[in-house]
């Protein structure tokens, strides 16, 4: 799947500069997406993706984000407020429990198979990797195929590469991120209604994480 609004080239073709902007904008992902009850600083949220989607651009995207361009419309209607307001029960009706199910549950296994059942191949893979890289995951009692704990290994590569140019850590990004996050991502993305100001938001900043991850996705 190819987006016109990211630009040419890969992990590997990016300075410093844009690699700490890459590192900034999977922090904030993490910080948006984790969370078992929703509650959380909402205004830093808010104001954050403003300037990290912003920040990418020139970097990862050729023109404003969706999401930073759907914050300032919201901003200048006078709307952010009530959409503040919104957030939290949003994000538990969307990620976390609601009657019938939820539309977009955060967990890999969720997407794979007819059944969405949780620890299924996705985790075992992702049990692989933490392993192999000498990671225990930070949250033991949650399935470790949680999007953000894909984010947060996601987080190591990005900062091992930041800090020291491996070839053998970009091959690891690269196919992490184009050939294990980014099918599921695209699934979770669509799952997420966007027909409200406060699911617009999460509709928004997943499909921002999906652009990203087909930039991290490349070879070259």
């Amino acid at each position: 799947m190819s987006n016109d609004n990211i630009l040419p080239g890969s992990i590997t073709g990016l300075d410093s500069a844009g690699r700490q902007q890459i590192l900034q904008a999977v922090e904030h992902l993490i910080q948006v997406f984790w969370s078992r009850d929703g509650r959380k600083n909402w205004e830093e949220l808010w104001e954050n993706s403003i300037s990290v989607w912003n920040g990418l651009q020139g970097v990862v995207f050729k023109d404003t984000p969706r999401i930073a361009a759907y914050l300032d419309e919201i901003q200048s209607r006078g709307q952010k407020p009530e959409t503040l307001q919104e957030l939290e029960s949003v994000f538990v009706e969307t990620f976390i429990n609601t009657h019938g199910g939820v539309s977009a549950p955060l967990y890999h296994s969720c997407y794979h198979g007819e059944e969405q059942l949780l620890m299924q191949q996705p985790a075992l893979e992702m049990q692989k990797r933490l392993s192999e890289a000498g990671l225990e995951p930070q949250n033991p009692g949650e399935p470790v195929d949680h999007l953000c704990l894909e984010l947060e290994y996601l987080y190591f590569l990005m900062s091992l590469y930041l800090h020291d140019p491996d070839p053998e850590t970009a091959a690891e990004i690269a196919d992490f991120s184009g050939n294990f996050m980014l099918p599921w991502i695209q699934e979770f993305m669509q799952r997420i209604p966007a027909d409200a100001p406060g699911t617009a938001f999460f509709a928004n900043t997943a499909e921002a994480m999906q652009d990203l991850l087909q930039l991290l996705g490349r070879t070259s």
